[in-house]
């Protein structure tokens, strides 16, 4: 098997060809640059980074790290300049052996031409601006006004993922325990926008737990119009 040091700046290059390719079919602009590493005493590659402008004035980063990683492996991470993340995205792509040879690998597999298609597509989705806002309005409506402590934890959120989730779950009535541990990152419940799989199903003969009931709102808060 070839060395991940040999294979690192073919396996960049085309990284960047691959995404050069999506970005064409939306005619989105996109930026290679390069930089050399020495790999070796005497030997240097080049590694490829991609910027890929986004809507809005945003753009992302395919950028390789400059050094292998303990375990044998080369990240690459992915950034958008707006701090936003997703699960797609949140753990880049890695070079390193699929058991057979070297190559780009996405969660642990063989990356594929779908993978980096929904990569791409999550990072044109819009980002952070008006999420929070939303939250906001349909937890007062619900709970009554936010202390001060789960608002600044919400302010502070960068994962859409997890502000999908937390919309998701006042939507679907979850008690304000439960919201105020999403919004702290401190309560995780099944997934929901961003879970790679679905919630576990009960087996034959085993009883599932009984739908957690609607929140009542109190009159103090029902009254209060939302912001």
């Amino acid at each position: 098997m070839k060395d991940i040091r040999d294979e690192i700046e073919r396996l960049t290059a085309l990284l960047s060809f691959r995404v050069e390719h999506l970005a064409k079919r939306e005619n989105r602009p996109i930026h290679f640059s390069s930089y050399s590493v020495a790999v070796r005493p005497g030997r240097l590659v080049q590694l490829f980074s991609t910027l890929l402008h986004l809507p809005r004035g945003y753009a992302a980063t395919f950028m390789p790290r400059s050094q292998p990683e303990s375990d044998g492996t080369w990240r690459i991470d992915i950034r958008r300049n707006d701090g936003v993340t997703r699960e797609s995205w949140f753990d880049g792509i890695v070079v390193g052996s699929d058991g057979n040879e070297v190559t780009l690998l996405y969660k642990g597999r063989p990356l594929q031409m779908e993978d980096l298609e929904r990569i791409v597509s999550d990072l044109t989705k819009p980002g952070l601006s008006g999420m929070a806002l939303d939250i906001n309005r349909l937890y007062r409506m619900f709970f009554g006004r936010m202390d001060q402590a789960v608002m600044e934890s919400l302010d502070s959120i960068r994962d859409v993922d997890l502000l999908d989730d937390i919309y998701s779950a006042l939507v679907s009535g979850k008690s304000q325990r439960v919201i105020d541990g999403l919004i702290g990152q401190t309560l995780e419940l099944p997934p929901l926008a961003s879970g790679a799989s679905p919630p576990p199903v009960a087996q034959e003969g085993s009883a599932a737990p009984p739908p957690e009931p609607p929140p009542v709102a109190e009159p103090s808060a029902a009254a209060e119009p939302p912001a």
